[in-house]
């Protein structure tokens, strides 16, 4: 039963080699890559209520600020009492949450653009397809802007 439990066990429990001891007492291995969805998805979420939740987007933006204080405090408590250093980081993953970045703002972009729309000052007598299509292609170009 102990075997289960024991970190880096050995094949039998006869002798447990020093290293393995020393594997064992060792911090978990900091996990900023898993990080990245709550960089991402979360302001895309919040930004997508500035199309449609008009009277209550302030409180959801000001949940958001609350939540970037409490996480920040959180992961910096977390990291560096914690978790070890450790290389895992790659170009492609750099290079992916980057591009992806580019969605929440392209959102911001495009619900601009839909409040423009809105308010008559862009396309005031066009049928509601151009329209669409005006704030698909805003959301378009302001990822490739951001890329």
């Amino acid at each position: 039963i102990l075997k289960v439990f024991l970190p880096w066990a050995p094949r039998s429990l006869e002798r447990y080699p020093c290293k393995n001891a020393e594997r064992g007492l060792e911090p978990m291995e900091i996990g900023i890559a898993w990080d990245f969805s709550n960089f991402i998805v979360f302001p895309t979420v919040c930004f997508m209520q500035l199309m449609f939740l008009s009277p209550y987007v302030h409180q959801t933006c000001l949940a958001l600020l609350g939540w970037a204080f409490f996480y920040y405090a959180f992961t910096r408590y977390v990291y560096l009492r914690f978790t070890k250093a450790c290389w895992f980081t790659t170009p492609r993953l750099t290079f992916l949450v980057m591009l992806f970045w580019g969605i929440p703002l392209a959102v911001v972009a495009s619900s601009t653009c839909m409040w423009w729309l809105r308010a008559g000052w862009l396309l005031k007598e066009e049928a509601r397809v151009w329209k669409i299509l005006v704030i698909v292609v805003v959301f378009i170009i302001s990822c490739m802007a951001w890329s």
